[in-house]
């Protein structure tokens, strides 16, 4: 079986933090993991390879960390645990943050964390920030002192973070461009990623936010003017015909992926409505008309 390969570098020197990521580069399908130190303790965030985790545990011992100091976070917890993955691992993404002995494989504690709690990693602290536009439950770490976030999957260059709902009624898409809003507000003057490359500077930072913003108007645009070209698709049709308008584009822009998020965003705004028809619910447009300064607005 191919392990795959990791090597770290230091990104700040205070606090002391480091990045992990793959030995073949940095492009948009390869992980970041992060880890701190400060006097003696460590945390590691958004270590899920065991490859990874190795290479984690190799770098905190030979900066003198012990095993039962090094702590994790994870940016996007869990889903389902059956998936066949390590116990431990398993653990890592039952839990937002939690400490694991990588020797036995058994999860040292598992604490669940909001909005707004604080954690400490030796002699800094560092607050809990709510990312929710991707995944419910999404949790990123803010150091105000030097103005550094870890976003994980939530904000990306390469990749167009993908706004989704396991139960199929949250405005994810909505509560995305909110955490974008609020993320500007908080002036970040680095944003490190869950994959690709970060933003080391207020200017890229900006940049960033505003790339994501403008893909996620693009998608919307396309799909309302789908409806209004075509009224009386199903939802599965208007896939169809997104994946038509994007075909040769790489993988990652195609919105098939979001499409649900993109119709309830529209849906709550009445910019679409649903309509009954012998196919079923299809879609119309709806009282509103849709702008792209209404939708960032």
């Amino acid at each position: 079986m191919q392990t795959n390969r990791y090597y770290w570098e230091e990104i700040s020197e205070d606090p002391e933090i480091y990045r992990i990521c793959s030995a073949d580069g940095i492009c948009s399908d390869n992980p970041n993991g992060y880890l701190i130190v400060s006097c003696g303790e460590a945390l590691a965030i958004d270590v899920f390879d065991l490859s990874m985790m190795r290479t984690v545990y190799k770098l905190a011992l030979g900066l003198e960390v012990r095993r039962d100091k090094i702590d994790h976070f994870m940016t996007h917890h869990g889903t389902d645990p059956d998936k066949g993955q390590p116990e431990y691992i398993n653990a890592y993404f039952k839990s937002v943050y939690c400490g694991a002995d990588e020797r036995s494989g058994q999860n040292k504690k598992i604490i669940w964390v909001s909005d707004g709690d604080r954690i400490r990693v030796g002699e800094f602290f560092f607050t809990c920030v709510g990312l929710p536009g991707t995944s419910d439950g999404a949790v990123g770490l803010w150091f105000p002192a030097k103005r550094l976030l870890f976003a994980g999957e939530a904000f990306s260059f390469e990749r167009l973070p993908m706004p989704m709902c396991p139960d199929g009624t949250m405005d994810m898409l909505g509560l995305q461009f909110e955490t974008i809003r609020r993320i500007r507000s908080m002036r970040p003057n680095k944003i490190l990623t869950g994959t690709g490359r970060n933003a080391m500077a207020p200017g890229e930072c900006s940049d960033m936010a505003d790339q994501m913003t403008s893909k996620y108007c693009l998608l919307l645009l396309k799909y309302y003017q789908i409806v209004c070209d075509h009224p009386g698709l199903t939802a599965e049709e208007l896939d169809i015909h997104m994946l038509e308008r994007n075909s040769g584009q790489p993988r990652e822009e195609v919105p098939v992926e979001i499409s649900s998020s993109l119709r309830r965003y529209l849906l709550y705004r009445r910019f679409i409505v649903e309509a009954e028809s012998e196919k079923g619910v299809v879609f119309e447009r709806g009282s509103m008309r849709l702008t792209d300064w209404k939708i960032i607005g």
